[in-house]
This record gives C-alpha cells, sequence and structure tokens, in this order.
C-alpha cells in the first residue's frame, strides 16, 4: 500500500483542491510522511498554518486516500 505522501505525490497531476494540496506538499522539503491526519494537522500547526481550509482540506485527501484500495492511483 501507498503512503500517504506517495498517493499525494501521484495526484499532483489533478486540476482540483488535492492537486493543489499535493503540489504544496511536494514543493516542503521538511514534509514529515505522516501516518495519521493527527500527524499531518499538528505539522501544518508547526508550520504556523492554522488555516482552517487547508485542514478541511488535508481531511478529504486522507480520507479518499483511506477509500482507494491499496492505496491506489486514485
Amino acid at each position: 500500500m501507498r503512503t500517504f505522501t506517495e498517493w499525494l505525490a501521484v495526484q499532483r497531476r489533478r486540476e482540483d483542491d488535492i492537486g493543489e494540496l499535493a503540489e504544496i506538499v511536494a514543493d516542503d522539503r521538511r514534509w514529515p510522511n505522516p501516518k495519521t491526519l493527527k500527524e499531518a494537522h499538528d505539522y501544518l500547526l508547526k508550520q504556523g498554518n492554522a488555516m482552517p481550509s487547508i485542514h478541511r482540506l488535508m481531511k478529504a485527501a486522507f480520507a479518499e486516500w483511506e477509500r482507494t484500495p491499496k492505496g491506489g492511483n486514485r
């Protein structure tokens, strides 16, 4: 199964909010490859990103990743 970060990297081709999130994560050299949504949220908060919209988007991306069989392409 792909990790969330591996799955998200594939999503960079998308022309929607998750694709944009994937670009942001790809550009972040300190991205921690979180195993849980809480780890991702904690990282965002540590980086000073408390915008509710980015946290909602991260939640949506994690939910989609978890629904994807074996972390497939989508």
